[in-house]
Order: C-alpha cells, then structure tokens, then sequence
C-alpha cells in the first residue's frame, strides 16, 4: 500500500499521521494536490448521495432536491473548502440546482445578462447530462445587504425579468427567497420581499402575478424544453489545476471561468443556444446532437477524454480547441508532444514554440474559407501566440504576424479537428472585439451551426429571445436589457405551421405573419420589459 502511495505521490511515507492533506502545488510533482481535490469532488456528492438514498429510503414519493450556493461556472473548484462539480451532484439528485443573486450585496456590480444566461445554462447542463431538469433554490427577492456593503435596490421588474429567465432556461422549481426579510446580523433588512414591518410590497405583487400566470400554464411549460442546441463547451475542471491554486503562478486570473463565458457570449449575442458539457458526456459519447464542440483552455486533459475527443471527430463531429491542448495528463505530467495523446495527429499540428505577448494577433488566410472572415482580417486573441507546425493533409486557416501557422485544420475520418494556437475565448470575454466574435461564429457556420430565431429592427441589439419547445407548441421569451424601446420584429424557424399566438401575460392573441419560411411577430418592448407568447400549431 504504501509502495504504490509513494510512487504516486512522489513521498517516501511510513504510516497515516504523515499523510496531510496538501496544502498547494509544488515546484517538483503535485499529483497529491490533483488528488485531494478530485477527493473533495467525489466527497461531496458522496455525502449528498447519502442523504438521497436515507431519505428515498423511508419516502419513494416526494421529490429530493438540492442546490449550490452559486452557480458552479463562476466560482473556481481550488477555492476555499472547494466548490462542488455540479455534474456529479446532478447525478445523485432527482434535481440539482442553483441560488441565483444578480444584485447579492457581495457583487462589485449587478450580474451583467451575460453572466445571468451563462450561468444557467451551466446548471441546466449539468442535468441535462442525465435528462434532468434543475431548479433554483433561491432567487434573490430584496436588496442584498451585507453590513454597510448594500447593492442596488432591487425593483418589481428585476423580479418580473428573473422569474421569467430562470423559467426559460427551463428551470422545473423557483423559490423566491426570501418572503420575510433577515431580521437581524449583518444581513437585516435584507433580501426580504416584504417589508420589516409586514406590509406588501409591489416587488411582492409582481413575483404573485408572475406566479400565477406560470401556474395557469404548468402542464404545458412542464411538457417543453429547452431549444435544443447546436454548440457545445467542454467544462473541464482539470484546467484548472495546472500551476495548482497558487495565482503567483499565473497572470492569467480566473481564464477558465473567462474562456469559457467568452464562449457563450459569443454565440448568446446571436440568440444562438450553447450547452455546457462534462468530460464524463464526452467519455459516454453524450455530444452525439452537436454540430461543433470548442475545448477552451485545454492546457490539461486525462486520456480518456483525449481518446473519446478524436473518436467524436471521426464519426462526424468538428472540435476546435485552444493553444496547449493536453500539455499536461491527469497525473499533472507533461506531454513530450503538444498537443499530447496523439491529438497532434488528429488535428495535424504541433507546438513548435510558445511566447507571451501583450496582444496576440491572428490573420487569416486567405484560403480559409471561413464564412463573414475576410482575408488578411486580423483577429484580438489573448495571452500567448503558440506558433504551430503544420502536419501533412492539414490546412493553415490563419498566421501570426512573423508568418507562423496560427490556426489549423485537418479532416480526421468523417470530422474535422482546428487548433487555434491562442486562446480567443479568453479574449472576447475580456476585450468583447468583434473580430474575435466573427471568427467563433465563422467556425461555428462551417460546421453547419445555423439561427432558428432572430430580433431585428431598431433599439434591439440588446434584446435577448429564448425557447421552451414541445411537440405541438413553443414558449418564446423576450428580454430588452436595454433602457430604452425596442421595436422588434422576431422571426423563428418552427417544425410545423404556426395558428396562433397568445401573449402568456394578458392572454391576447398576437398577430402573426410568415416571412421567408419563417413565424414573424412584432412587439414595440419598452426598456427591462419582458414578453412572453406561446405558439400554438395549426
């Protein structure tokens, strides 16, 4: 036992009161620091799984639910005490879910729509993986106040707008929390949707009426889902290991929770539908409905999802993946070849040599065929620029600036790998340039990725337009972000002919027109409005 321990961990122990757990990575290995926090992982939804089978042991009716404190997409799994892997606590759970805080008093400022969408479609996918649904534990209802640190006050059409983003995203439960507001320590005053003294407040009245339209249409909300997505993000919890949880180790900051909300934003800002996905889903080939999967900040991978990764291209799928990808195993040990477990075949290059840059630049090529690129057009990447070594039967689709090879392509069996040698996630997270964006949507279209529903017309460029789809109806839901009108005209793709539309709220009939193949409604939406129709089949 011992032996096998020593080896593993590089330590020369003789009995269990040497063993602590490790307190951060080291210069020589740190396989005992990857270990401890995959302990943690598993020990955590060991402890949930316990109370689920305890419960369902005496109660085989009821529901058993639970849910993180925030959503696991924003926070890191090194801090602290650790943070949950929603993906395994969703497993053990009938559902799993989330708090949901957008002005909580611990917020430099309230949550952006970006963050908000992000980080529920992360909670939905981790039940996804196991055809669950999610639900929100608690969904701020008053002002977040902690001591003298006290956030925007929050107003009836917060309420409003966040019953109904929580439910488009397919949330099965929501509770408010809380009806009475903290009555006393640091958080007094606070988060309550009534007042102190008992009295209603409109915040109350609008989360009632909400509730009651939402309980009119139950069945029919409970029998729809989710837009199906086309797009597909790899959340990989090992990337965040690499340098273990000491930040002196990297200038980066949190470039995993970045790149990975880059991703999303990106194709959120088209209306177009992004799933998270586990390296579990990957492993059981779960990723069989996406047209692309983006593998953001691989730098460190185990070699079953390298394995399943190349399995996924050869049956048809296109992967694009960022600089580094599998420089380090599972066990945090280096490939002698970047990318590492032979991935450097699949997507037919190598690393010749990395450098850090305070702006890295991509040009594209002017062979590339990328659709909405054009040639020469450079593109805002972050970090580093990892010049790549083409391999024979590969394509350069772009360059840096001293002519190395930046991004290339290689068909691989039916698919198609891309290895983007900087990471561009990261960048548009963090600078939101438009060259960047055009190039993930490019890769996105060459795969095949399309829009089944688009906001046009004046004041609507931040208008946001979300599905619940069933077999014989759809639940559409408009959000203006903005301050100001929008006049939208929204257009969507439906797999049947369209006969009627109700607003969900007054429960008036909307017209509808049919443009180009496609059900077209027009709403003037005034600034944090909210509309939401249901359409009914012919």
């Amino acid at each position: 036992m011992w032996d096998a321990l020593n080896v593993g961990w590089y330590r020369g122990f003789e009995r269990w009161e040497q063993v602590e757990p490790p307190r951060g990575s080291t210069i020589l290995s740190y396989t005992d620091y990857l270990d401890w926090r995959a302990f943690i992982d598993d020990k955590l939804a060991g402890d949930l799984k316990t109370r689920v089978e305890s419960i369902r042991s005496a109660d085989s009716g009821h529901p058993i639910t639970s849910h993180a404190a925030v959503p696991g997409l924003l926070p890191s799994p090194t801090d602290g005490y650790g943070d949950p892997d929603d993906w395994k606590m969703a497993e053990t759970a009938d559902y799993f879910g989330t708090s949901i805080y957008p002005k909580h008093a611990a917020s430099v400022r309230p949550w952006p729509p970006t963050m908000i969408a992000a980080a529920l479609d992360f909670t939905r996918s981790s039940g996804r993986s196991y055809d669950k649904g999610f639900w929100i534990g608690e969904l701020q209802a008053g002002q977040g106040v902690t001591g003298m640190r006290i956030q925007e006050e929050v107003v009836p059409q917060d309420l409003r707008l966040w019953l109904w983003k929580v439910l488009s995203h397919g949330a099965r439960q929501i509770s408010v929390y809380a009806w009475y507001p903290m009555s006393s320590g640091y958080e007094s005053n606070g988060y309550g949707l009534i007042n102190l003294d008992g009295t209603l407040t409109e915040r109350a009245r609008t989360a009632g009426r909400v509730a009651q339209t939402i309980a009119a249409n139950a069945a029919e909300i409970r029998a729809a889902k989710p837009a199906p997505a086309q797009v597909a993000v790899l959340y990989n919890r090992l990337a965040y290991m690499v340098g273990g949880a000491q930040s002196s180790l990297s200038k980066l900051g949190n470039a995993e929770r970045d790149s990975l909300m880059g991703l999303h934003r990106a194709f959120f800002e088209e209306q177009i539908p992004v799933d998270f996905v586990h390296p579990q889903d990957v492993i059981e080939n779960r990723l069989g409905q996406y047209k692309i999967v983006f593998l953001p900040f691989p730098v460190m991978l185990s070699k079953n999802v390298g394995g399943s990764i190349a399995r996924y291209i050869e049956n048809g799928g296109t992967v694009v993946a960022e600089a580094r990808l599998a420089w380090n195993d599972e066990r945090g040990f280096s490939s002698d070849r970047v990318p590492g477990f032979g991935l450097d075949e699949v997507f037919g290059a190598r690393e010749k040599s990395i450098r850090p840059v305070e702006k890295a630049r991509i040009f594209i090529e002017p062979s590339s065929s990328l659709p909405g690129l054009r040639p020469r057009e450079a593109i805002v990447a972050e970090a580093f620029e990892e010049d790549l070594e083409p391999m024979p039967g590969a394509r350069v689709l772009a360059r840096f600036s001293n002519g190395e090879a930046a991004v290339v392509e290689k068909a691989h069996g039916k698919g198609k790998a891309i290895l983007v040698g900087s990471f561009v996630a990261l960048a548009y997270q963090r600078q939101q340039d438009a060259s960047t964006k055009r190039l993930l949507l490019a890769l996105g279209r060459a795969a095949g990725v399309s829009r089944e529903v688009e906001s046009a017309g004046p004041g609507t460029s931040e208008v946001e337009v979300r599905r619940l789809v069933g077999e014989r109806g759809q639940f559409l839901f408009a959000f203006n972000h903005s301050g100001t009108l929008a006049q939208m005209v929204i257009s969507v793709r439906l797999p049947w002919t369209a006969g009627v539309a109700i607003d969900l709220e007054d429960s008036q009939t909307t017209p509808l027109e049919l443009v180009a193949g496609k059900a077209a409604l027009r709403k003037t939406l005034p600034g944090k409005g909210v509309w939401v129709i249901k359409l009914a089949a012919r």
